[in-house]
């Protein structure tokens, strides 16, 4: 199997893919949560290319097919690689239905890597900030190393319990919940060729 550099694949918190990938080969998925900071990252493998993901993840307004809980998004501007794009998503209790705006920049790297990166413009979060690193690895590219982070409030002030459980459990389940879907796509999409 061909893998990446494993120096190219670094987060921000400097956590290279050499020291995950074996227990994403097991897992499939491996999360490291911090709710007392709203930051939650959520890795990956998929098997599907990163170039069919990014796809999907630009595709902002058919968004709500593949993300749970997320009821629009809407594109108020596009200009190139940015957008500035309208959320809205229903949440368990405590937290209910919120509505964001963020400004969504995409870029793309000579290895193939795929990059969304979103900063937050007005909304109920007070933060709202993240990335998608989408990085080829495998023969063909045929496998995906996506990488999830974001760091998140709501501008009421939150039960600790309530912002724990967002964390802990919604940011994670979102994501697993899109990699299952993003599978599927892939296989659907394999067997019509």
């Amino acid at each position: 199997m061909n893998e990446p550099n494993n120096g190219s694949l670094v987060s921000e918190s400097g956590v290279a893919l050499a020291s995950v990938l074996p227990r994403l080969r097991q897992d499939k998925v491996v999360t490291t949560t911090n709710p007392d900071t709203g930051c939650a990252q959520v890795d990956a493998l998929l098997d599907c290319s990163a170039s069919s993901i990014f796809a999907v993840l630009t595709d902002f307004e058919n968004l709500p097919d593949h993300i749970y809980g997320l009821e629009e998004a809407f594109v108020h501007v596009q200009q190139g690689n940015r957008a500035s794009v309208r959320y809205r998503m229903k949440l368990p209790f405590p937290l209910g239905r919120v509505a964001w705006t963020n400004v969504v920049t995409t870029s793309q790297r000579d290895d193939g890597t795929h990059c969304l990166e979103w900063v937050l413009v007005e909304g109920d979060l007070s933060q709202c900030r993240g990335r998608i690193q989408l990085s080829p690895i495998g023969e063909n590219g045929n496998q995906t190393f996506a990488r999830y982070e974001i760091h998140v409030e709501h501008k009421n002030r939150l039960p600790k319990k309530a912002q724990q459980l967002a964390i802990r459990w919604l940011m994670p389940k979102v994501i697993v919940r899109l990699c299952k879907r993003l599978e599927a796509n892939a296989k659907e999409q394999a067997s019509a060729a």
